[in-house]
This record gives C-alpha cells, sequence and structure tokens, in this order.
C-alpha cells in the first residue's frame, strides 16, 4: 500500500512542486492531495473486499482483524505521505528524518518495554501501534512542514491527469523494481524448497544494509537535480549524475570489498552455523551491489527530466530478464543460480543503461571514477585532521 503511494503520489508532487512556475504550487499540491485520497479510496475498498477471502484462504482468522485495524493505518498515511513529499520538494530533509525517527521509534519502545518487562500483547495490539506510530510521525512532520503547506479548494482536474499520467509510471517502476529485487527468492522457493530461501535470505539481507546508502543519496538527488535542471537543463544532469554515481561508488568500494573478504565470519555471525552456501551468494550480490548506483541514478535522472516512461520500461525489461535468467540458472546451478541471474541481470543492464545515458545527457563514464578518487581523498583527509585535532586538544 505505501509503495502504491510512494510512486504513485510523492514522485509526481515532488517534480511537478519544482519544475512548475511557483504560481502552480497550491494547484499542484491540492490536487495531489485529492489524487491521495481517491488511491486511498480504492485502498480502503481493496482490503474490505479482500480481508474476509484471504484469512479464509490462508487458513489465519486473525488476518481479518488485522486487515481491518489496517484501515485506520490507511487515512493516516494520506497525510504522512503528503507531507513527506512536501518536504522532499522544498529539501527539508532533516524534517522527513525526524518524522521516520518518530515513527519507527514509537514501535520500538513498545516492544522494547514490552520485551524488558515481560508484556504479554496479542497480534492485534502490534496492528493498533502500527497505526498509532503513523500517527505520532504524521504529527512530527507536521510540525516541519507546516510552513509549506498550501491548498486550494478550487481542485485543477489538469493538474489531477498530469500528475495521475506521470505517477503511473512511476508506480509501476516501483512495482517493477520490487518484483525484480525480489523474484529470485521467489523462484527459489517454487522451484526448489522453503529451505532454499532460509540459505539465500541472509546474504540478501547483508546487501540490503550495504544498499542502504544509495537509496538515501537517490531520495536527495531526486528534488536536487529537479530544482538545478529546470534552470540549468541537460548538462545539471551530467554532472549530478557523474558525482552522485562517483560519491557512492567511493563508499560501497571498500565496503563491499571488505565484505567479500571476510564473507564467511560475516554471515557466521548474521545467520550462525550451517550456512556455507550463502558465502558465496554474498559475495555474488557484493559485486551486483556495486551495479546498483549507476543503474539506480539512472532512473532517477530519467524521472527527473519527465522521462518516467522510459524508466519504467527498462526496470520492466530487467524484470522479465531476471525471471527468465533465474529460472535456466537455477535449474542447472542450485541456489547459487539465483544470485548469478540477479548479476547478469544487473551487468547487462549497466551496459546498455551507460550507453543510453551518455547518448542522452553526454555523461563521460571516467568522470565517474575521478569524482570517486576526489571524494575518498577528501574523506581520508578529513579523518586525518579530526584525529590530529583531537591528539592536539588531548596534549593541550
Amino acid at each position: 500500500m505505501e509503495l502504491v503511494k510512494n510512486g504513485f503520489i510523492t514522485s509526481p508532487l515532488v517534480r511537478y512542486s519544482m519544475v512548475e512556475e511557483k504560481r502552480e504550487y497550491t494547484n499542484i499540491l491540492s490536487a495531489s492531495l485529492v489524487l491521495n485520497m481517491v488511491v486511498t479510496a480504492f485502498q480502503i475498498v481493496t482490503i474490505l473486499s479482500l480481508s474476509f477471502f484471504l484469512s479464509d484462504v490462508w487458513s489465519s482468522p486473525q488476518l481479518q482483524n488485522l486487515f481491518l485495524i489496517f484501515l485506520v493505518a490507511t487515512v493516516l498515511l494520506i497525510p504522512a505521505t503528503h507531507f513527506s513529499a512536501i518536504q522532499q520538494a522544498n529539501l527539508n530533509f532533516k524534517g522527513n528524518l525526524y518524522s521516520n525517527i518518530a515513527r519507527q521509534f514509537t514501535f520500538f519502545v513498545f516492544v522494547s518495554i514490552s520485551y524488558w518487562f515481560d508484556i504479554k500483547f496479542e497480534l492485534w495490539h502490534l496492528a493498533v501501534i502500527h497505526s498509532f506510530s503513523i500517527l505520532v510521525s504524521v504529527l512530527v512532520a507536521y510540525y516541519n512542514v507546516r510552513t509549506f503547506l498550501s491548498f486550494s479548494f478550487t481542485v485543477s482536474r489538469k493538474w489531477i491527469a498530469e500528475l495521475a499520467q506521470y505517477g503511473k509510471y512511476t508506480f509501476g517502476t516501483n512495482i517493477s523494481s520490487t518484483v525484480l529485487r525480489n523474484v529470485d527468492t521467489w523462484m527459489l522457493g517454487a522451484m526448489l524448497s522453503p529451505a532454499a530461501v532460509t540459505i539465500y535470505n541472509p546474504a540478501m539481507r547483508i546487501a540490503n544494509i550495504v544498499e542502504v546508502p544509495t537509496v538515501s543519496l537517490s531520495s536527495i538527488f531526486f528534488p536536487k537535480l529537479l530544482s538545478r535542471f529546470a534552470t540549468e537543463g541537460a548538462p545539471a544532469a551530467k554532472d549530478m549524475y557523474e558525482k552522485s554515481v562517483g560519491v557512492l561508488f567511493a563508499f560501497m568500494f571498500p565496503v563491499v570489498l571488505v565484505t567479500i573478504v571476510l564473507a564467511d565470519p560475516i554471515v557466521n555471525f548474521v545467520a550462525g552455523e550451517g550456512f556455507d552456501e550463502t558465502v558465496d551468494i554474498l559475495r555474488i550480490a557484493m559485486v551486483t551491489g556495486l551495479i546498483i548506483p549507476f543503474n539506480r541514478q539512472v532512473g532517477v535522472t530519467l524521472d527527473a527530466m519527465g522521462k518516467a516512461k522510459t524508466n519504467f520500461y527498462f526496470v520492466l525489461r530487467n524484470a522479465g530478464l531476471n525471471i527468465f535468467l533465474s529460472y535456466f540458472y537455477i535449474q542447472y546451478f542450485g541456489i547459487i543460480g539465483a544470485a548469478y541471474g540477479m548479476l547478469t541481470t544487473f551487468v547487462f543492464s549497466f551496459a546498455y543503461n551507460q550507453f543510453y545515458i551518455q547518448r542522452l545527457i553526454g555523461v563521460n563514464f571516467l568522470n565517474i571514477f575521478k569524482h570517486a578518487f576526489l571524494f575518498q581523498k577528501k574523506f581520508i583527509f578529513f579523518v586525518l585532521d579530526f584525529v590530529l585535532s583531537r591528539k592536539v586538544n588531548r596534549v593541550d
């Protein structure tokens, strides 16, 4: 449900509120909020329709109540999504940080107190706390976003259509990306066994942690690129792509290298004994992780340039290719075949994407590594300066 909101609501609001004239700001925000409410209404109908059916199919009577409680969270996600997008559009990343911390910390406090004081609770209590945590995050977000809020009761049909047209592709991209990132696990479970998924999953979880900087920088890179692209055009897209990928590569390369070398003890620490096959899977996943910044930033650049449809087709192509390759690789190689399929897919998409982005905005591939070297150099000098200044202070 939140994936739908992020793709269909957030991305269009951020893009159009930054590239259009300031006089359209209120109209865009108002149209986005109405679209948000319409999407939520469809989600509520879907939840009500499926709650009884799915609880029977999965033989889980409790699921019905969880779905119904989630309706509260679904309604609360209207302002949560709206406030988050507005803060992103106004480059107020600190506000989003505080609201996300408030949401996660509220849930964490409840679970921690229950654990330490041995408080027993029912499953539906977690659903209630989940909704309450969203409410807390909404209140925090409102405090940080209130100066950027604007609304008009005269809602523009033109902007509703414009946002929906753009949003359907960014939503499709999010769905295709989810399929791309999870199809290997799904196919392992279907073609081999749940035990195969158990062996494969620890490597993917570790890889996901390493990819966090890529995801974080992308959320910052998108509005930053929009603000520059609106005034400078393609040269801004070229410059920011090269610098952002360079910074990400500079950060990830040493982390990936260390993880590959120490894959054995890392897997033992995270998953325990009996996961020998996971070690090689993790190494392949780390190599794949080095390609992700290149591909992700291509997608962000295309979305910022208004080419969301092209980005959607790129990710859809990758998802289809990964399904095809995983099917044959798993049959031939077994569990590790899923990792081979993902790596092959990303290598192919990397080669094509770099060719495309070079033709589109003139990206110089070597500049990426130049920026990566400069960033590592600055970082090393920063660390040395920090350490030496601390030593001088101790002597004084």
